[in-house]
């Protein structure tokens, strides 16, 4: 579900504070992608979007699941996308995610990450 090697080589590359940051920023902007889904023209961009975010952040079971809904819209078959599903597993990624965090990078959370 999670890609710890990409996750410990953003923290190393920039940084346990910087790291923090962007996990903050991430959450945000996914939420916000997230409740942001819709079946139209633009699923297929929110969906390339939600995908670029989930990868740098190591959310591979997500990112994967956008690429084949992503692919889905482009093929004219955005209708079909199960938008709950994504949602689930965005919100079962970003629990994951966050609780096993301070014993795969040996990071505290800071309280006021966790969100949603």
């Amino acid at each position: 579900m999670i890609d710890w090697s990409v996750t410990s080589e953003l923290l190393n590359d920039i940084g346990a504070e910087d790291f923090a940051e962007v996990v903050e920023i991430f959450l945000a902007d996914a939420d916000r992608m997230v409740e942001g889904l819709r079946h139209g023209d633009t699923l297929e961009a929110q969906l390339h979007e939600l995908k670029g975010a989930a990868l740098a952040i190591g959310l591979r079971a997500l990112a994967m699941l956008c690429q084949r809904s992503e692919d889905m819209a482009a093929a004219g078959l955005g209708h079909m996308v199960d938008l709950t599903h994504v949602s689930q597993c965005y919100r079962l990624s970003r629990d994951a995610f966050l609780d096993r965090l301070p014993d795969r990078l040996g990071l505290s959370v800071r309280s006021g990450i966790r969100q949603g």
